[in-house]
This record gives structure tokens, sequence and C-alpha cells, in this order.
């Protein structure tokens, strides 16, 4: 393995084995495996196999002592991890060869997933479903095994269709290595490279995203027209304008416009980012591809006052003209003002930043923006989807001699500026009019993946907090969950770099972070249904605001029913839960919260809390790490914010030194039996919990979640 790969998988490896220790720990354990591995003869046709006995089925007795020994002795039996081209594996992601009992793992696909180990760490869980499978089943599940496996493992229950999918996939592959032909059992990526490196595949596989995608919104795109009558595009169209002949019918006369809106929301989930959204086309450019601004102007006033009959919330530019490294370098600017009129109404205006970055390259502004990107919400770069390309000469005359995922295209332009982010645009397979599809490269191209984007971000927040984000937010949160790239890296081609560093959306990140702002927008008791196997539970939500207080009283009630504590350091919280909640018993305060501003010697830091919905329990952990990992793969957990602030250490720095105590751990076990976690502030009940409750297993260091100041014993 090279050293470069090597702390990215390492970590993605470490992040694998926490699931399959968890896993272990679930009562339902078995009934995963079974499910994953255990039709292998019984829906084997094959003459062949007619003679076996009951034991030619997954061994799941077998197969769970295994996982219990290895989780024991630190993986000692894990399979050997090595890293191949792409190319070598089939264009696979990740493969597993029962041959060799190795798990290979694409160059890559580690590559450009660098920044995202929880991606590369499902790729390995599902290989190694594939080495579980060929251990203890003498028949080769049917499908693929590996990717069910993943998913339950994680929480996640494929829907039906899904699920037959993924059965009905064929994942052997034969390869050579070394002179020597062996069989693979491989995880694919997506069908669209582009979806996969902005996140969009991983949006679509996760159970608590389904559906999103775009409905309930339109965009309007301002270009040549559209092939309306495209079967790929007619389900979403809802009306246009031509602006150039002042018609009802838009018409595309080149078939820039019909490429740009199938990005959008073609009707096929492999093309479209959005592919249940409304399209609106207003046509602005000629045949020769030229637009007055008073056309655009038009465009943009119709938008304005048609936004709320149509739900537009995004409007696409893939066009432009000059370039400038200031708004106030603009001449004869008269749209500007309807950019910020839309924009103050919740509408994002999306422009692409120009594709002559290598004509301008002698020039000492050379880092600019066409116009209206450098007047719009976002002004959309092109970076590569990925390497498939081997280079490219552009007519510009720029030159990738060779390509990759998240490299800027050599024809891009970039501006260190606030509105500038970068999203795929090369070589992008799209809708063409006469119903036909093809690819075309651009900012132009780039700029509908944002536009998308958006519409998708917008049925998000519908969702989860029943409005619409507001331009600002939109640009926060695209602009703050993002993956960073750097031009000059990696590019290889024959323009001057400016060595900066840019952002590139990334669609699973910016939705799960609308979520998690949702989640936390109200301190209430939402009393909104029962949680399966809770017993009455309600679901409780907390916010980080202004009831959070610092150094407040921590206040902990008792759930009988499933034999776990609560804490909450919310006054408001506490009398909702007393004065509703008969199934929680208040036991009184229990500790103090740190003070977010204490001593930084202290290590005060947030305390965030989890809901499982599954079990009605809750789950309060310091660990960033452990945060992101149950935020990414266990679907069942509500992430509720911050509870309020603990120590790392047992030192209380900022009370005066004569009074400086030392902090009581707060002890942390878990209850496979139930699936929840319990804690306690005192050594005594910890003590008790461990000689009279062998079902409650110690947690993280030592039992020790994290430090707090002690008020008395319980």
């Amino acid at each position: 393995m090279s050293s470069s790969h090597l702390p990215t998988v390492s970590q993605s490896l470490l992040l694998t084995q926490d699931l399959l220790i968890n896993l272990v720990n679930l009562p339902q354990a078995k009934d995963i495996l079974q499910a994953s591995f255990g039709d292998g003869a019984q829906s084997t046709q094959s003459d062949c196999l007619c003679h076996l006995a009951r034991r030619d089925r997954f061994d799941v007795e077998a197969a769970i002592s295994w996982l219990e020994t290895e989780t024991q002795n630190n993986f000692s039996n894990f399979p050997h991890l090595e890293i191949l081209t792409a190319r070598e594996i089939n264009n696979a992601d990740g493969a597993y060869s029962a041959d060799t009992k190795t798990i290979y793992l694409s160059a890559e696909f580690v590559t450009d997933n660098a920044n995202n180990p929880h991606l590369i760490s499902n790729v390995i869980l599902e290989e190694y479903g594939h080495f579980l499978d060929s251990k203890f089943n003498l028949v080769d599940t049917p499908g693929d095994e590996g990717n069910l496996f993943t998913n339950l493992v994680q929480g996640k229950t494929p829907e039906d269709r899904e699920l037959a999918a993924i059965k009905a996939e064929e994942d052997r592959q034969n390869v050579v290595l070394d002179n020597q032909t062996i069989e693979i059992e491989q995880s694919n990526p997506g069908d669209n490279p582009a979806f996969d490196l902005i996140g969009l595949t991983q949006l679509r596989n996760d159970p608590q995203f389904t559906g999103i995608d775009g409905s309930g919104s339109s965009v309007v795109v301002i270009d040549t027209g559209m092939d309306v009558d495209h079967p790929l595009i007619a389900p979403n169209y809802i009306t246009g304008y031509d602006f150039v002949d002042d018609d009802n019918d838009p018409s595309d006369s080149g078939g820039h416009g019909t490429h740009v809106a199938g990005i959008i929301g073609a009707r096929d989930d492999t093309i479209g980012v959005a592919p249940n959204v409304g399209l609106i086309s207003l046509r602005v450019l000629d045949t020769n591809g030229g637009a007055s601004l008073t056309k655009i102007e038009d465009a943009l006033e119709w938008t304005l006052e048609n936004r709320q009959k149509y739900n537009i919330t995004a409007v696409n530019f893939s066009l432009g003209e000059g370039f400038y490294t200031s708004e106030l370098e603009v001449p004869g600017d008269i749209i500007s003002d309807d950019i910020r009129r839309l924009e103050d109404s919740g509408v994002t205006v999306i422009a692409a930043t120009g594709n002559d970055y290598f004509t301008n390259s002698a020039e000492a502004n050379r880092a600019n923006l066409s116009f209206p990107a450098i007047s719009s919400t976002f002004a959309v770069g092109a970076v590569w989807q990925d390497g498939t390309e081997p280079s490219a000469t552009w007519q510009s005359g720029s030159i990738d001699y060779s390509t990759g995922a998240d490299r800027i295209i050599s024809f891009s332009q970039r501006l260190d500026a606030a509105n500038v982010i970068f999203a795929p645009g090369a070589l992008i397979t799209s809708t063409l009019p006469g119903g036909t599809i093809g690819q075309n490269a651009g900012t132009s191209q780039a700029s509908p993946h944002v536009a998308g984007t958006v519409a998708l971000l917008q049925e998000a927040s519908l969702q989860f907090s029943g409005r619409l984000l507001t331009t600002d937010e939109v640009v926060d949160i695209l602009g703050s969950t993002g993956d960073s790239i750097t031009d000059g890296d990696d590019e290889d081609d024959n323009v001057i770099n400016t060595d900066g560093s840019y952002t590139r959306i990334n669609v699973y990140n910016a939705v799960s972070e609308i979520k998690r702002r949702s989640d936390n927008i109200a301190l209430t008791v939402t009393g909104e249904g029962t949680a399966p196997g809770s017993q009455g539970n309600s679901n409780l939500r907390i916010s980080s605001g202004n009831d959070i207080v610092s150094g407040a009283t921590v206040y902990r009630f008792f759930r009988p029913d499933i034999g776990v504590h609560f804490y909450t350091a919310s006054e408001v919280e506490r009398d909702s839960i007393i004065d509703n909640l008969p199934n929680y018993a208040y036991e009184g305060e229990s500790y103090i919260a740190a003070a977010s501003t204490a001593d930084p010697l202290t290590g005060a830091r947030p305390v965030y809390r989890f809901f499982n919905t599954s079990t009605g329990a809750h789950l309060y952990t310091m660990s960033e790490v452990e945060r992101d990992s149950i935020s990414n793969n266990l679907a069942n957990y509500n992430y509720e914010g911050v509870a309020y602030y603990g120590y790392e250490s047992d030192w209380l720095c900022h009370l005066a030194p004569r009074d400086r105590p030392r902090a009581t751990p707060l002890y942390r076990f878990y209850n496979p039996v139930v699936d929840a976690h319990f804690y306690t502030p005192s050594a005594a009940e910890k003590d008790a919990v461990l000689a009279n409750l062998p079902d409650y297993q110690l947690e993280s260091n030592a039992g020790v979640a994290f430090y707090v100041e002690p008020i008395a014993e319980i």
C-alpha cells in the first residue's frame, strides 16, 4: 500500500471495525447476518447443488462466533488490504477475492475520497461482507450480498425495489492479477461519476433522505431554449417564453439549453441532479448564441413576477460575456438589481464563470469571472468528474495533459471571490434536442449541477423544518459543507495555476447540515408519536441556543422501562418532561456542566446528544469522530445538537488554585439487550452496576465518557 494512501485507509478501516463491533453487540446481530447471507443454497437452482444438505446454508452461529472472537482479538484475522488501479479490478471501487483472501481498493477511489473516510469504510465493509459469505457459506449468496450487509449493519433497510435490485445484481467477475485469473466480488460506483463526486449518489443511498428529488419547486433556465418534447424533459416542463421571437414557444435553437436543463432535472436519475424538479425555459440567446441585456432583464423580471406561481427556487445562467474581477467593472449593467431582488425573494441565481482562462492567462488579471457570474449568488467553475478521459485539448487553446476527479479544468475561470464555487463540468452526459443524449463540457455544465442542488436543498428544508431557506442560508450551507480543492496541487495543464483553495459542492453534506440544523431549531417536547420499543416515549429535541447555559446544572431522569438515565441542562426541557412525560422519573440535580468559556487547559468541549428512535434512549458523546460516524452511518439515531459542555480531563482549572479539585468521571455503559447506553457520575453506582447487572458493559476509555463537576453522589 502506498504511504500516501495509508492514513486514509487506516482511518477507514478503524471505522469499519467499529461498525463490526457495534454489530456484534446488537441483539439482532444474528438476524442481520441471516438476512444478508442466508439465501445461498435455497435460492440456487443448479442441478449440481441438489445433493447438498442443510449444512450448505449460511452458518450463522459460526459467523457470529467468529465475529465475537475477532472483536476481542483486535481483528487479528482481518483480510489483507491491497490498493490496485481501478482498471485492475474491473473499474470497481473495491473487490474481494476468496482465491487470494484479499480486499482490494481502487487507488483512484481512495485518492478521490481522501476527505471522506466514511465512504471508503462503506466499501471495506461491503467487501468484508463478501469475505464472511465466502467463509461461512458453501455457495455464493445470490445478488450483491455485501451491499445488503452494509445497509443492514448501518441500520438501513432497503425498500422493496432497492432490495430486489441488490438481490438481482451479478457482482462476480473474473480478473487477471499477477498472471493469475481470480474471481472477485466487487463494489461498483454509481451510474454517474459526477454524482459520485458531489455526494449525490451517497444522498440517494441514504434512507433518511429517501425521496429528495427536487419535488415541489422549479428552476428557470435562461438559455437557448429547451426541447420541451424531449421524453426526459417533457414530464418536468412547466412553462416558458421566447424573448428572442416574443412568443410562447421556447424551442431550443442550438441544443445548449436542452443539455443544461437535463443536468438540472432530466427525468432520469443518472442524468438529472433533481429528477422531479419543475423546469421553466426562458429563451434569450439567438441562433448565433448572442443576447442583449435587455432580453435578459426581461427574463429576470418575468421570473420575479412568476416566482410564487411556479415555486421558483433557482435561476441558471449558463451564459456570459466579458471578464471582470469586480462587479464595479461591468459597463452598462442593468440586471444586477434584478438579481438582488430575486435573492431577496429567496431565489438563488447561479451562473457559469466562463471558459476562457487560457486566453486570459497572459493578462495580469487572468483570475476573473464572466458577467453575470460576477454579480450572481454563485459563480460556478468546472472540475473534472473523474480521470477516465486521458487528456483534452480545448478550442480556447487550453490543454489538460491528464485528467482526474476534482482537478480544475484548464479552460475554467477562477477567482478568489466569495461567490465562487465549483462543480463537475466535463465530460457531462445530458439531454440533446431530438430525444437524444450526448456529452458536453464547460462551466455551462458545472452551473446546472449547482442549480439542481439548490432545488434539493429547498426540498430538504421543507421536509425537515417546514420552510424554505433564504438565499443567505443556501450560500452558507453550500459554502460550509463543500469539499476543498486546490488549483495547482494535481492539475496537469498548460495554464498558470493560482495555487488558491476553492470549494466544490457536496450535496450529501449540505442536505445533512440542513437536517442537523432543523433538529436543533427548537427546544420542545414534540410528542409526535411513539418510537418502536420506547413504551410511549416522546422524541425530545434540544437546541444549543440561549437555554443551554454555560456551566449550567445538569438534571437527571430515569427511564425504568429501559433502565437508562436521561440528562438535560435545560430548565425548560426539565420542566416540560416533568409535566408531560410520566415515564421519566425525575431524580434531581446530578452534576455541573463545564463552562464553555473556561480556561482552555480544562479542555471544555461540547457534549453532543442523539435520540435513538428504535429504543427511545439517548446517547451522549464528546467525540466528534463518534458524532460524525453515528450521523453518517446509523439512521435510527437522530442528532439533537449540543446538550451542554464537558471536560476532557479531571482538572477544573477555572477554579482558584487553592480550590482546584478533581472533576468527576461520567461513566458510560452499554446494554446490548436493550441496545441503550447508561450514564452515571457516581463511582458507587458504577460499581453496583458492574456487580449486579451483567448486561451492562463499560464503554469508552475505562468507562469514562468525559468529566463533569460533581454535586453529590446519587
